[in-house]
């Protein structure tokens, strides 16, 4: 797990640690940068509308569908 401040920018790192839910991650209201790649993910809801300074979200091998977000 890597959460960091750089230059003013919030990022979560979490890949490939076989994730099914995102959790409580929207409650990181800050998080500017999000990497959930290859994990099991297959709904974003809250972290959509808990975090409105989201300006990067990898989700790529995951499954979550194109119209879920």
């Amino acid at each position: 797990i890597r959460l960091s401040l750089s230059s003013g920018i919030f990022v979560l790192s979490l890949p490939k640690l076989q994730l099914n839910s995102i959790g409580d991650i929207g409650q990181f209201q800050h998080i500017q940068i999000c990497d959930l790649s290859s994990n099991f993910i297959e709904s974003i809801d809250s972290l959509i509308i808990n975090c409105p300074s989201l300006i990067k979200l990898d989700l790529h091998s995951n499954r979550v569908r194109a119209d879920q977000c």
